[in-house]
């Protein structure tokens, strides 16, 4: 069922507490929780931005992109702030030795993965007051070798070694890119198969021709204890895609969407529903709906592929789900300084050249409290409404828009 938050469905659901805005969580779901009886719908995050890059010529606006992944992150995990986002992503509240490994499963293309990885990684420093340590953070495709004892038997017969790193690290940020192949060797191409270079050993082929007729490889991959239980995202590279066939070669084209879901099913279940939309052979499409159901059901229970069981919450800026940023972090180009003193509030242009601007304060609960459009530099809130009436202490949410420029956050009053 999809899901557009409003304002004021949003605002209603915080809450104001001593530490300053809290925001009620979203459902979540473990990535490992049966199918069987009553389970949590899980939300998967739908983030479209038009203009995170031009096409043709894939010019990659990073400052968007950061922006998109971000706000995926913290409308998943229903947080306000984004280093608190990040950090909810965890099982337990991440520290300073925390390892984490970004996991992309696909070169192609380069400049889109490197925008979405490089996002993820900046959203992490974030985490425990920009304290978080860059070197904590690696991004890997293929990298490491295969000398644990952690082994995963696919059959009686065959058994693979998982690779180092993702024993020595914490936790993974599974970041695959949405294409698909639709040659022999073609089936499902996103969480699920992103796994593959994990382990190390040979013929790794099979686990894409193996799919469905003789041993679902990729579900008993994923299903293996060390990714159930250090899998923390899934968030599905899908700003381009491509797809390959025998006859017409590669074929690429923008969608400039992101998604974003703990439940690794569930998100790989829209990234193949946008493919369909974009004409992706059936015979790859039922392979891949095979596959994922196969990896919801018993014994692997790896999450849902039934669209009823999930809430799709679909986001873009001005990011309407209203997620607040704190202080006066903005969304997108930093324009506004606010200063404090007894008794107003002053939001400052930073740029010397007057613009037109709009400025509106509410409550948290939503009630429009005061509103001024001026084009002056600095406009002066006396912590009044509209009506001059001094308002309470507490916490207000600003809002300001100059141009197509949006930003918004909270602000307290004493």
């Amino acid at each position: 069922m999809k899901k557009n938050v409003t304002r004021r469905d949003f605002i209603k659901s915080s809450s104001i507490s001593a530490a300053g805005l809290s925001v009620l969580s979203y459902s979540q779901t473990p990535l490992a929780k049966a199918v069987t009886g009553k389970r949590d719908k899980s939300t998967v995050v739908v983030c479209k931005d038009d203009e995170c890059m031009t096409w043709p010529g894939q010019v990659i606006n990073q400052d968007r992109v950061q922006d998109m992944v971000d706000h995926t992150v913290m409308a998943l995990m229903g947080e306000s702030e984004r280093s608190k986002a990040y950090e909810k992503l965890f099982p337990k509240k991440p520290t300073t030795s925390t390892k984490v490994l970004i996991h992309y499963n696909t070169m192609k293309p380069r400049n889109t993965r490197q925008a979405v990885t490089g996002a993820l990684k900046k959203g992490l420093g974030s985490m425990l007051g920009n304290t978080f340590p860059e070197d904590n953070v690696r991004i890997i495709d293929r990298e490491g070798r295969a000398n644990t004892n952690e082994k995963v038997k696919i059959t009686p017969s065959l058994e693979y070694t998982i690779k180092d790193l993702w024993v020595e690290y914490d936790y993974f940020i599974n970041c695959p890119h949405c294409w698909a192949m639709t040659s022999s060797l073609g089936g499902v191409t996103m969480n699920l198969k992103g796994l593959i270079t994990s382990v190390g050993g040979q013929r790794l082929d099979r686990f894409h021709s193996h799919t469905v007729s003789d041993t679902p490889w990729m579900p008993i991959l994923s299903s293996h204890p060390v990714f159930r239980s250090k899998q923390i995202l899934c968030l599905i590279n899908a700003l381009t895609y491509s797809i390959k066939t025998a006859n017409s070669g590669v074929s690429d084209a923008a969608t400039y969407t992101l998604f974003g879901s703990k439940d690794m099913v569930a998100s790989e279940y829209m990234g193949l529903q946008l493919l369909k939309e974009k004409n992706l052979p059936s015979s790859n499409q039922n392979t891949a709906n095979r596959v994922l159901e196969l990896a919801a059901g018993e014994p692997y229970n790896l999450g849902t592929n039934d669209p009823n069981n999930m809430d799709i919450r679909n986001i873009s800026p001005p990011y309407n789900t209203q997620i607040i940023t704190s202080g006066h972090k903005t969304i997108h180009t930093p324009q506004i300084h606010i200063e404090k003193s007894a008794g107003v509030t002053k939001f400052i242009h930073r740029n010397a050249n007057q613009s037109n601007k709009t400025i509106v304060v509410y409550s948290v609960k939503g009630k429009k409290i005061w509103a001024k459009h001026s084009n002056e530099n600095t406009v002066v809130w006396n912590n009044c409404d509209n009506r001059g009436s001094t308002v309470t202490a507490g916490m207000y949410i600003y809002e300001i828009r100059i141009g197509d420029v949006f930003e918004r956050g909270t602000i307290s009053v004493k």
